[in-house]
């Protein structure tokens, strides 16, 4: 059985501006893949986990958008949440091949805590 996991922090470097505020309050758009098949490898066992902390300095909840896409570029499900400080489980459909993540610009505008995506998997 194959398995593995990887995490990719989710910062105004790794998306894309945009909004009002200040560069600090930009929207964040970042994509992340989701693995499913690895040459005959089928990963039934998926999970993606949204990381968040502020330690004091950022807002919480964090308001985000999300949708899954499959590998014919077509969007399979799409939603908003509010994240919390700690660990926030996303279900992703058996057909997703990636997830965009949209982090929504903070009202007051200043400053967002830690945001990681973590993607575990297992076939």
């Amino acid at each position: 059985m194959s398995s593995g996991a990887y995490s990719l922090y989710i910062d105004l470097s790794a998306g894309s501006g945009g909004g009002t505020g200040g560069a600090n309050n930009a929207t964040i758009l970042r994509s992340v893949p989701l693995p499913h098949l690895s040459g005959q490898v089928h990963f039934t066992h998926r999970r993606l986990t949204l990381a968040y902390d502020t330690r004091g300095l950022g807002p919480d909840p964090l308001s985000i958008e999300y949708r899954f896409i499959d590998a014919n570029h077509t969007v399979t499900a799409d939603g908003s949440m509010f994240v919390t400080i700690g660990n926030n489980e996303l279900s992703i459909p058996g057909d997703a091949a990636m997830v965009s993540i949209r982090v929504m610009p903070t009202n007051p505008p200043g400053p967002r805590g830690a945001l990681t995506a973590l993607v575990e998997y297992r076939g």
